[in-house]
Order: structure tokens, then C-alpha cells, then sequence
């Protein structure tokens, strides 16, 4: 530890029969970083003997937050994302063997694989002119009865090839 300003000596972590903190001298849970004012929220970082890792970023109950797992093993090895509201549920994974990002599957099939769960499937693409709204940027989907290409503002769609304009849609 170092000494404080009194030149008593500060501890920087501690153990107890609770767990190890850092930053705090009294831990809440197994491994506690920093200091909390509302002690509520926990990191904890685990491992278990099937190559799984796991970082949860919980509430002081386990109810709600967002936790990082990265399973090994013979089928490869996969991170995954996942929003915590009572369970987890995956919203991103990464395939690290083959280089696949999915978001919302859990099981990417290409280089970037977007499942929204609905019949309503679309990718948005905006700038930080265009903002987030519905009626901004440029969409790309399909649903029950069209695959479409659409841009939601009062500008063209123009198609490129050999840095060359080759169709323009106004």
C-alpha cells in the first residue's frame, strides 16, 4: 500500500472472509473493483472447467445488467454479449474460429449475419446529419412480402462500379 496524507498506510487491496477488494476495503461479493457509493452494482469474473469464461456486469440481486462469456472447446470458440433482465439473453456473438459477427443469433453463417426475430427484418445506415429517426438514412431488409432497398430521404440511390456512377435512382 502506499501512505495517506495522515501517513497512515492505505491498503490498495484487501481480503476477506467475503472476498478480494480493489479499491474498496470492504467487498460485497467475491471480487469487488472500485468503490461504489450505492453498492448495488458487481463485476465478477469467472471461469469454469468446460473453457467457459465470463464477465457479469449485475445489479446487487443478479436481475438486470449485461454480462461478456467466451466459451473454448471442440466446436471452436465463440464470444458472446448478452442484456440481463432475470436471464440473459444473447444479442451479439462473435464466432472467433471462422471471424462471423452475429447480431441477434447465436450462431453467425457469415462474415456479418443480422437476424432481427421478426418478420420485419431491416439494417439502418445513418450519418450523424441524418440522426436515428424511422424516416432517416438508408434501409435494407425485407418482410412478408418484399426484400427492399430504400433510402428514407429526398436524395438518390446511386450504384458505383470501377469508381464510376453507373445507375442513379432519384
Amino acid at each position: 500500500g502506499t501512505k495517506d496524507s495522515g501517513g497512515t498506510l492505505a491498503a490498495r487491496m484487501r481480503v476477506t472472509s467475503t472476498g478480494v477488494g480493489i479499491g474498496t476495503s470492504s467487498p460485497a461479493t467475491k471480487l469487488q473493483v472500485g468503490d461504489y457509493t450505492d453498492n448495488l452494482e458487481q463485476i465478477t469474473i469467472a471461469t469454469a472447467s468446460d473453457q467457459t469464461g465470463r464477465i457479469n456486469f449485475y445489479n446487487n440481486n443478479n436481475t438486470e445488467g449485461a454480462s461478456i462469456r467466451v466459451i473454448g472447446g471442440g466446436n471452436g470458440a465463440k464470444m458472446y454479449f448478452a442484456n440481463r433482465y432475470d436471464t440473459d439473453t444473447d444479442r451479439v456473438t462473435i464466432d472467433l474460429v471462422n471471424g462471423y459477427l452475429g447480431v441477434g443469433t447465436t450462431s453467425p453463417q457469415n462474415t456479418l449475419h443480422v437476424h432481427t426475430g421478426s418478420t420485419d427484418s431491416r439494417m439502418q445506415f445513418t450519418n450523424a446529419s441524418s440522426g436515428s429517426t424511422y424516416s432517416d438514412g438508408l434501409w435494407v431488409g425485407h418482410d412478408n412480402t418484399q426484400a427492399y432497398f430504400m433510402h428514407r430521404e429526398n436524395l438518390p440511390i446511386t450504384l458505383w462500379t470501377n469508381a464510376t456512377e453507373r445507375m442513379r435512382i432519384t
